[in-house]
């Protein structure tokens, strides 16, 4: 569909929505999961220093090496109450296991990772990007889910059945969060950058650039998504240009309410303070808001 035909496709229904944080007695170092308040499993961290949580980050990094090429950290927890018991709540793999090439993550790692829990629940990554499946665990009967996920790196296969000692290197796990809970949808994709024995500065220099390159941009705002299949692994990261994919997209966003992809600005006006500044509401200056920065395009 043409731009200008899109542009042309208005449709009203304002959804007013207002944020909550999480905080308190959460485990730092952990991946911090919530139910946002239009329904959306959120990931999120710890601040060091207020013990809170900030949701909303999808960047995270681990070491293996807890034992030999294996670590359960970090884990995953909620405060108490988050989801309903005996409900499931797991992840799913967006794309092969990548592996810094110290310039970028283009490169698909010969390595995998198996994702283990209880001896009982297994998943690898694909050796492909095709989305796959990962399993999913109870919630127990406080709500509270905390769990630690073995994540054990194999070397490529060795032809009699097993694998080879995996090299070292800065990994890339491309995944998403999702429950058998009625009424709350999977998370947004988030990323897991995980360190098998190679120097700090090279994890801090992978997270950087998942975040420049993987997380939408200040610069170009309406440019949301590669794909509107959930099962692709373009599925909500931004490709460098703005389609009817980016529309489509914003606009489920936009009517499901999801302040974190479609509050994004708090008046359409250009040149007021409110321009361009997330309020804490999904109303019709963010619609006619996107609307300008996609006819604008990217820079």
């Amino acid at each position: 569909m043409k731009r200008n035909t899109i542009l042309a496709c208005l449709t009203g229904g304002v959804l007013t929505v207002s944020a909550s944080n999480a905080s308190a007695q959460l485990h730092e170092g952990d991946i911090i999961v919530d139910i946002s308040p239009w329904g959306q499993i959120r990931t999120g961290d710890v601040d060091t220093v207020s013990g809170q949580a900030n949701m909303g980050v999808r960047v995270f990094d681990g070491w293996f090496g807890k034992q030999p090429n294996f670590t359960n950290d970090p884990g995953y927890d909620t405060l108490l109450g988050t989801f309903q018991p005996g409900e499931l709540v797991g992840f799913n793999i967006r794309s092969a296991l990548r592996v810094w090439n110290g310039d970028d993550f283009s490169t698909i790692a010969d390595e995998r990772v198996q994702f283990r829990f209880a001896q009982t629940l297994q998943a690898m990554t694909p050796e492909t990007d095709v989305w796959t499946e990962g399993f999913k665990v109870s919630v127990p009967t406080d709500g509270k889910w905390h769990r630690h996920i073995g994540m054990l790196l194999l070397g490529p296969a060795d032809g009699q059945g097993g694998f080879l000692q995996p090299s070292d290197g800065v990994y890339l796990l491309h995944m998403e969060l999702d429950t058998t809970q009625s009424g709350v949808i999977y998370s947004q994709p988030y990323w897991l950058i995980m360190n098998q024995n190679r120097p700090t500065q090279e994890v801090i220099d992978a997270k950087g650039w998942v975040r420049d390159n993987f997380l939408p941009s200040p610069d170009c705002p309406a440019d949301m998504t590669g794909s509107t299949s959930r099962f692709s692994p373009q599925y909500g990261v931004p490709d460098g240009a703005i389609d009817s994919d980016d529309f489509f997209y914003f606009l489920s966003r936009f009517s499901m309410g999801s302040l974190a992809e479609a509050d994004l600005t708090g008046s359409a006006t250009p040149g007021d303070p409110a321009y361009g500044v997330p309020d804490g509401v999904v109303d019709a200056d963010d619609f006619f808001y996107f609307l300008q920065k996609f006819a604008a395009g990217c820079p």
